[in-house]
């Protein structure tokens, strides 16, 4: 059977709606968009190259389609969004999707529906997508593809500062296409703490071995959110406007990504974040430009979603005229790195500090293939994500092999901390700190209470520094 493209959809990014803090609500949803970020992810990289993609995007403009999806294929697309009803993202297992408020500045997002003049959308539909994505509806002469392609890419380009200037061209409209949907995203802020300019140095980029690249790098002493274990390092760097930040899943072997790839999943994010620990780290990261295209339709039938892009599918709450069903998922993607700030776009197109003898750092040094993320610090949502493996800029040095292989040798054998031993807890008696050998020193009987606690708020009120954990004594009060 031939499969006919007659929906066709173009997006940005949209953000998740988010205040206070992090309910049950909230958690459910960004778990659903989670495991489907990851899902994208694996499905989307390919070895020894860079990717940059927005699974929010993506998620968002599937959303759009699912709203109209009926029957089976209405099912598919909630095992694939890990929707648990057949409600609506409205309802508290979907994903409520808006503008941004006062907790994004320096995020601008716009929404809009091209509607082919001769397709009757059914106004439940334009009820739910308006009300969900706060969309302006806009009939199109689809007839007339240049013309089209060029309004939607011109409007597109406006909302993304012209970081993404084209998203759809005349050769994705055929007589059958009659709806694209479309929102843009442009985000840019500011490091809450910005490297120094005269800190950053030429250094090398361990892409593989055979491949070593001189890149500019950044670097400070930072007090930022941490955790490792025995396979990889992760920091998590807030940005200056609003409640997103930017992390890194460093692995500890210097071509170890792939294994971790493999164990990456929502529940592992969720582990990882449950366990960050406030630390003093000595930051070392490359200055980046990404920009990236994927042509997602098979990675989405590979994750189950398969009808929506044949004859089979069922779009009839969208418009009970000809039959529609999805063509080509196009995904581009924006992002420039530097010492003040991030910048990032993204587009879909569905063809929808104490006594310096004590101080130690942890050294994160992200000099070879790493994952990243953009997220939300309330919901753990995941806005992008992506993997640096092979700079663009900076040039491959081609040593010699014998060279090579000693550099990373030695690079290999570099610690993951430097300065004095750990602390590893932080014992308080009588809200006062003491040493290890003081506190073994206490006789336990004279104890009236103990605590233990690993929250790194509660840490901080006492000491800054690399604490895994606190224990709190008080000590039983002497009559005179």
């Amino acid at each position: 059977m031939k499969i006919k493209t007659v929906v066709t959809l173009s997006l940005l990014h949209l953000l998740i709606v988010t205040s206070g803090d992090l309910g049950a609500q909230n958690r459910q949803r960004s778990v659903a968009l989670n495991r489907f970020s990851f899902d994208l992810y694996r499905e989307t990289k390919a070895p020894r190259q860079n990717m940059f993609i927005s699974p929010l995007s993506v998620y968002q403009a599937l959303w759009m389609a699912y709203e109209g999806a009926q029957s089976g294929t209405r099912e598919e697309f909630k095992k694939v969004l890990y929707l648990k009803d057949s409600g609506s993202p409205k309802k508290a297992d979907g994903v409520v999707f808006a503008a941004p408020g006062d907790n994004y500045p320096g995020l601008s997002i716009a929404n809009a529906v091209w509607a082919d003049q001769t397709l009757n959308i059914k106004d439940s539909y334009r009820k739910a997508v308006s009300d969900q994505s706060n969309a302006d509806f806009r009939q199109v002469d689809f007839t007339r593809p240049g013309k089209s392609a060029s309004d939607i890419n011109a409007w597109v380009a406006e909302k993304t500062n012209h970081r993404i200037d084209k998203i759809v061209s005349a050769e994705n409209f055929s007589g059958e296409t009659r709806l694209i949907l479309t929102n843009a995203v442009y985000f840019n802020d500011e490091w809450l703490e910005k490297f120094d300019k005269r800190q950053t140095r030429p250094a090398s980029f361990f892409a593989s071995g055979e491949d070593l690249y001189t890149v500019d790098f950044m670097q400070m002493k930072v007090i930022l959110p941490y955790y490792e274990n025995e396979a990889f390092q992760f920091i998590s760097k807030p940005y200056k406007s609003s409640s997103l930040s930017f992390c890194i899943l460093l692995p500890k072997k210097l071509f170890g990504i792939e294994e971790i790839e493999k164990e990456m999943n929502s529940a592992l994010l969720d582990r990882v974040l449950d366990s960050t620990g406030y630390a003093k780290t000595l930051l070392t990261m490359p200055k980046m430009k990404m920009e990236s295209a994927f042509e997602l339709t098979q990675a989405l039938k590979k994750a189950g979603l398969t009808s929506a892009f044949s004859g089979e599918a069922d779009f009839s709450g969208i418009s009970q005229e000809k039959p529609l069903s999805l063509g080509p998922v196009i995904h581009k993607t924006w992002l420039a790195l530097d010492e003040e700030r991030t910048e990032v776009a993204a587009a879909t197109s569905v063809i929808v500090v104490g006594h310096a003898t004590l101080d130690a750092f942890k050294v994160f040094k992200a000099d070879h293939p790493f994952v990243f993320f953009i997220m939300d610090n309330h919901t753990r949502a995941i806005l992008f994500m992506g993997r640096y493996v092979q700079p663009l800029t900076g040039g491959n040095t081609a040593e010699a092999k014998e060279n090579l292989a000693l550099k990373i040798e030695k690079r290999q054998s570099e610690p993951f901390h430097v300065g004095d031993q750990l602390r590893e807890t932080l014992y308080i008696v009588d809200e006062k700190i003491v040493t290890y050998g003081e506190f073994k020193a206490i006789n336990p009987e004279e104890i009236e209470s103990v605590k233990v606690s690993k929250n790194s708020e509660e840490i901080r009120k006492y000491a800054e520094g690399n604490y895994n954990g606190m224990v709190i004594i008080s000590m039983k009060k002497t009559v005179k």
